[in-house]
């Protein structure tokens, strides 16, 4: 466990209500939790291990990484939290067998009658939901109120049955009657209305009435009422509490992008909305934004972003229209295969929600900002304890790496990678094909590369260049041991050079200095054991690539290449007719020339080509 990269997490950690996703190694979501404080609950983990769990220590001991949303109140933590873990289901969160949920309030709209009922379960039945209610006891409370404010009916017999007379319900005045005709449909409808608009966030009537009914109380000096009233005005506030988690009321899914601006940095966040629920947040850091608007940065992020098989919704909801909205808009539409609209909230739910994430993307800004802070200040203590372990006159800014790879001698190529200022520069990465060595003789092929570099730094610098190969390093390291360090001392030799050498052996991690007997091994974990590491690692996976390439293309079609008058296209028609290397050489001139593309000359020309091979082999 990196105990600075953890500190430098707490320490910046706010003190704000959210959820924290810790991640592995791999970035894979290994647990999610809830906080009212984020700092504190975060920092509880990296207490003493003797008060932790097995499992929690387990856990802490695997994380890598740590990921947080901020929220606007602990209920709507506990909602995205209950989320989260359905969608990523972390190896050491708690996972209920039976995939609980949050409960909803019903309001029966297809019904002649509505009622309104408790349900776990969200259906397509033309009914509108209310909720989920994370405080299940809060919503009850009211719900018995609206009863004794708004009586509707709670059974489940059907309209219109004639009966004798009404229900018990409706003796204890927990019922207006519509069974038997004691409420007419319109004013019915009525109550429903007041329910429905009450469950939408409009408690002003049944909050007046409740008010006005402890107040009373409380003249009367009838305390207990009055109290009972407050505890019910406290239930009747809880359900009332906007949770923009999830919002039942509608199944849509929707994106709300917000953008933070920073100088000539910036970050995009999305919340993603899918059947009505917050299931994440997404952010892009953005450079290089200059003088350009929102608009223009959202032009160019979303084309990327909704790029693939990513879900397209309907409303995408921003602060500023993109530039260029109307081809935008066709290019997500065709993408989609529907409609797709930004929409600009003015107020409500959906301004709400954007407004976190702002607040969310405003908090990653300054993630990235330290994190870039960090990043470099790691990377120049990395390249002057290099200095130190290495004894070098100056720090160095520009280092050179190169490794060789082949297979069994064949199709060797070697690789130059550069780092500046601790940073890969790939723009002046080179790739050489092994034209003077045959066989396995990495040493050799070391010095032609080197060789070649020096030469073509040479040549750049008298022609008055002073980028690419006429910016010698500070540092040339070897992918290798003490031989290919002294096989490349040579070309250090040849062109009187004083730049440093030194290799890089893979068992140990061990660094060959010249003139030296023993190695120097760096500290294990340190700056510069990862500096150095990384730039072996990236002139290694380089080399291999462009190995991989030349050898997929040799095993094909380079003997063929060889052949005078034989092109790509007849290349392609020989293959594709006899599959292999070995049956056109073995096919006579008659059969070459009735390939497609080829003519009688063409196929003398192959036929010729392939007998003085094997005269060639014949001779060695």
């Amino acid at each position: 466990m990196n105990k600075d990269f953890w500190q430098d997490k707490l320490n910046h950690l706010p003190v704000h209500p959210g959820v924290y996703l810790f991640k592995d190694e791999t970035g894979r979501i290994i647990y999610v939790g809830k906080a009212e404080s984020l700092k504190s609950r975060v920092s509880s983990y990296f207490q003493d291990s003797r008060n932790l769990s097995p499992k929690t220590v387990a856990m802490r001991e695997r994380a890598r990484d740590l990921e947080y949303i901020l929220v606007d109140s602990p209920a709507e933590a506990l909602l995205l939290e209950c989320n989260l873990i359905k969608l990523y289901r972390p190896r050491y969160n708690i996972m209920l067998k039976d995939d609980k949920t949050y409960p909803y309030l019903k309001l029966t709209l297809a019904e002649e009658f509505p009622r309104l009922i408790v349900t776990r379960r969200y259906q397509n039945d033309g009914s509108k939901y209310f909720g989920p209610f994370t405080n299940a006891k809060a919503m009850h409370e009211t719900v018995a109120v609206l009863k004794k404010c708004f009586p509707l009916r709670t059974c489940g017999a059907k309209m219109g049955r004639a009966k004798n007379r009404a229900c018990l319900n409706y003796d204890l005045g927990n019922c207006p009657g519509p069974c038997v005709g004691k409420i007419t449909k319109e004013d019915y409808r009525a109550l429903v209305g007041k329910i429905d608009r009450f469950l939408s966030g409009d408690g002003t009537e049944i909050r007046r009435l409740l008010k006005e009914k402890m107040e009373d109380a409380a003249e009367r000096l009838a305390f207990e009422d009055a109290a009972r009233y407050r505890d019910e005005i406290a239930a009747v506030d809880a359900v009332l509490a906007r949770q923009k988690i999830s919002e039942a009321n509608t199944r849509e899914n929707r994106d709300l992008i917000a953008v933070h601006r920073d100088g000539d940095e910036a970050v995009v966040t999305v919340f993603c909305v899918r059947d009505g629920r917050l299931l994440g947040r997404e952010h892009r850091a953005v450079e290089g934004c200059g003088d350009q608007s929102d608009g223009d940065i959202l032009r160019a992020f979303l084309p990327e972003f909704y790029g693939g098989d990513r879900l397209i919704p309907l409303k995408i909801y921003c602060r500023k229209i993109p530039a260029e909205s109307e081809i935008l808009t066709e290019i997500l539409s065709q993408r989609r295969g529907g409609p797709v609209h930004f929409v600009i909230p003015q107020r409500g739910e959906k301004s709400r929600m954007l407004q976190l994430a702002e607040k969310n993307a405003a908090m990653l800004m300054e993630e990235e900002k330290r994190k870039k802070s960090r990043d470099d200040s790691d990377i120049a203590a990395a390249l002057e304890h290099l200095r130190a372990a290495l004894e070098l006159p100056y720090t160095p800014r520009r280092i050179e790496c190169y490794d060789i790879s082949h297979v069994q001698g064949a199709y060797t190529v070697g690789s130059m990678i550069v780092f500046i200022d601790g940073k890969p520069k790939k723009d002046q990465y080179r790739r050489f094909k092994i034209k003077t060595v045959r066989g396995i003789d990495d040493f050799a092929s070391l010095n032609e590369v080197l060789d070649r570099r020096f030469r073509r730094g040479i040549d750049e610098k008298k022609a008055g260049k002073t980028t690419g190969f006429a910016d010698f390093p500070d540092l040339f390291i070897i992918d290798g041991g003490k031989g290919q360090l002294s096989a490349t001392l040579k070309i250090k030799e040849k062109y009187h050079s004083d730049i440093p050498f030194v290799s890089l052996a893979k068992r140990e991690e061990e660094l060959m200095i010249p003139g030296r007997d023993d190695s120097l091994i760096l500290p294990k974990g340190s700056p510069e054991f990862h500096l150095i590491q990384r730039v072996r690692d990236e002139a290694h996976r380089f080399a291999i690539t462009f190995h991989r390439e030349l050898r997929a293309k040799g095993q094909t079609h380079s003997l063929l290449e060889d052949i005078p008058g034989i092109g790509p296209a007849r290349q392609k028609a020989l293959m594709k007719h006899f599959k292999t290397i070995r049956a056109i050489a073995a096919a006579d001139v008659e059969e070459l020339a009735l390939v497609d593309t080829m003519n009688y000359p063409a196929a003398e020309a192959v036929s010729a080509f392939f007998r003085l091979r094997d005269r060639a082999k014949e001779k060695e």
